[in-house]
């Protein structure tokens, strides 16, 4: 009686821890915990991206940065209540794509050009809490469209 006990509660051990890595899967996927860049993923495109948190990082992002690889980008995440938020091209060495997002969903993209004479800003077209910028390009080549769903 106490073997077939045993056997019963490892048996239900292993379903349960089974069924927490399957449904509860961390939120945070670390591609290379060295290297600090996390998979997200827009609609079904894969993208590895830098997270910008803190005010000191988002207000750095990209500047500075003379390239910027294939599928990576950097997600800017506001804690703060959403709000229209506005991003600019001081410093910003390379041509980018922005992706808007409330929470996480796709709301609209803006092409954000290098800086030249001018400095350009771009605005949200509604209110947001996050937003991705990638190399130019990326949200027409891989049809990121208003509603795709963002997971990380």
């Amino acid at each position: 009686m106490k073997s077939s006990h045993i056997k019963i509660f490892i048996v239900f051990f292993v379903l349960t821890i089974g069924a927490y890595f399957i449904f509860n899967r961390e939120e945070d996927i670390v591609v290379d915990e060295g290297s600090g860049l996390q998979l997200i993923i827009i609609g079904d495109k894969e993208l590895f991206v830098e997270i910008a948190t803190s005010p000191e990082e988002r207000a750095l992002g990209l500047m500075h940065r003379t390239e910027l690889k294939e599928n990576h980008g950097m997600l800017f995440i506001f804690q703060e209540e959403p709000t229209t938020l506005q991003f600019w091209n001081k410093n910003t060495l390379i041509p980018l794509d922005i992706i808007w997002a409330l929470d996480n969903k796709v709301i609209g993209t803006s092409s954000l050009p290098a800086i030249s004479d001018e400095i350009t800003f771009v605005q949200s077209p509604s209110v947001a809490n996050k937003v991705i910028e990638v190399n130019t390009g990326w949200t027409k080549t891989n049809d990121i469209k208003i509603n795709d769903g963002i997971t990380y």
